[in-house]
């Protein structure tokens, strides 16, 4: 099987393709075995270190490529309407990408068994367990520089409240037009702010996902906690 390594979260992390539907999400200092076709987990091993073994199946790669950040943005904002039968333009309008982009997308979520086929239907436990257990992997953020932006993560209003820290330090993501001075953080897609601005519920869990991709135990799991509560019931 073919390795390649990545950093996430200042730790080693090795990859591998895996057969069957047996990835394994790295969560702290456990890693969880995954069994698609039961839709959980199947079992946590012990680590024995900080190099933690990552192992990516239908998630990462699948015939339309390997899963992108634009497709959390493009399932988080399906799981939230009520209309499944969405033309990819109103979608694709709604989130500043391209139809293009958002049918490219929609086909790997499908190959990555987070979405159905024929209905376009969420599959809303597999995505809890893989917002909460893979994402902060896959697609790590670290804060930059001071600017002015849009606040997120533990700074966003969804969190207000919720975790104590230094003002200064907030995270945003960069906007000229911001109202909140902090620490710049790159959002998961570029059309992500504006696509947030458009809808303050995917505003909230775009917010809480950056929370898993930045923060640290505590606020990790405080996230995890309001994604499970906003996208357990349909």
């Amino acid at each position: 099987m073919p390795w390649r390594d990545r950093h996430a979260h200042g730790r080693r992390h090795t990859i591998r393709r895996a057969g069957a539907n047996r990835p394994v999400y790295a969560h702290g200092p456990v890693r969880v075995i995954w069994d698609q076709s039961r839709d959980g987990p199947k079992e946590a091993v012990s680590a024995a270190d900080l190099s933690v073994t990552l192992l990516h199946s239908g998630f990462a790669n699948s015939e339309w490529g390997v899963t992108k950040p634009q497709d959390i943005l493009v399932i988080l904002k399906l799981a939230l309407s009520s209309e499944r039968a969405q033309s990819f333009a109103a979608l694709a309008k709604a989130l500043g990408m391209s139809a293009s982009e958002v049918h490219a997308s929609v086909g790997r979520l499908e190959e990555a068994r987070l979405l159905e086929r024929e209905s376009r239907a969420v599959r809303r436990k597999p995505l809890v367990e893989f917002l909460v257990h893979g994402v902060p992997y896959v697609f790590p953020a670290s804060a930059g520089e001071m600017t002015r932006g849009m606040a997120t993560a533990w700074a966003a209003p969804v969190m207000a409240g919720k975790v104590a820290g230094n003002e200064a330090e907030s995270p945003v993501w960069p906007d000229p037009s911001g109202t909140k001075k902090g620490l710049a953080v790159e959002p998961l897609y570029s059309s992500a702010p504006v696509a947030a601005k458009n809808d303050p519920a995917l505003y909230e869990l775009l917010a809480l996902v950056d929370a898993l991709r930045l923060g640290r135990a505590r606020e990790r799991a405080i996230a995890a906690k309001e994604i499970e509560r906003r996208l357990s019931h349909g």
